[in-house]
């Protein structure tokens, strides 16, 4: 999935693309499959990475070190377990997709629960969003972010990883759950401490 192309929630799936993945799992790792496999068992692919592999065999200068030349650049990004996430690396306002499924994705960072009870309550991964999307993050990001031409903050993990939760218990998450966008915004507003009319400022 190219985050980059999503729109909305609703056009998730419009944003995902068929990729080659010539690796196989064993132990909880990822290794690349041996050519003569990839040649057997997937030919129409391996036909496709040998019409490539001139243009594959210039990256980093040629001097690309792995063991088969159709593998990955890079280690991560090799495994994307829903549900997660997605935000673009620049958006004017905060996005964050939730994708349920186990999709790849570039052009964009994913967040991941770590635990099922990361505040030692069971909270959906639906009310974290509605906390990243809200005004609250928009005066953040506008706080510590540095923003490009047409007004895009940038996403990047280094800025994300520094934003807070506060406390939060079963009432309030039922709280933010039935609350629509408006009054959802002055409660979260509250829970963070932070004057809705300063929230507002940064939000016009």
């Amino acid at each position: 999935m190219r985050i980059a192309d999503v729109s909305s929630q609703e056009t998730l799936d419009e944003a995902k693309r068929s990729i080659i993945f010539p690796y196989t799992k064993h132990n909880n790792n990822w290794y690349p499959i041996d050519e003569t496999t990839l040649h057997d068992m997937y030919p129409k692919a391996y036909e496709y990475l040998i019409d490539c592999r001139d243009i594959l065999c210039t990256r980093d200068k040629g001097k690309l070190r792995v063991k088969y030349w159709y593998e990955w650049g890079r280690t991560q990004g090799r495994e994307a377990l829903g549900p997660k996430l997605l935000t673009k690396t620049f958006s004017k306002t905060p996005q964050f997709f939730l994708d349920e499924s186990d999709t790849l994705f570039c052009n964009g960072y994913g967040l991941f629960p770590l635990q099922r009870d990361i505040f030692s309550l069971d909270i959906p991964l639906k009310v974290i969003q509605m906390l990243l999307e809200s005004k609250v993050m928009h005066y953040y990001m506008k706080q510590t972010s540095f923003q490009i031409d047409g007004d895009f903050q940038c996403y990047q993990k280094n800025f994300l990883e520094k934003f807070g939760f506060p406390q939060l218990n079963e009432n309030t998450i039922q709280t933010l759950t039935d609350l629509d966008l408006s009054e959802r915004e002055r409660f979260i507003s509250n829970l963070y401490g932070i004057p809705f009319s300063v929230v507002e400022e940064y939000n016009l």
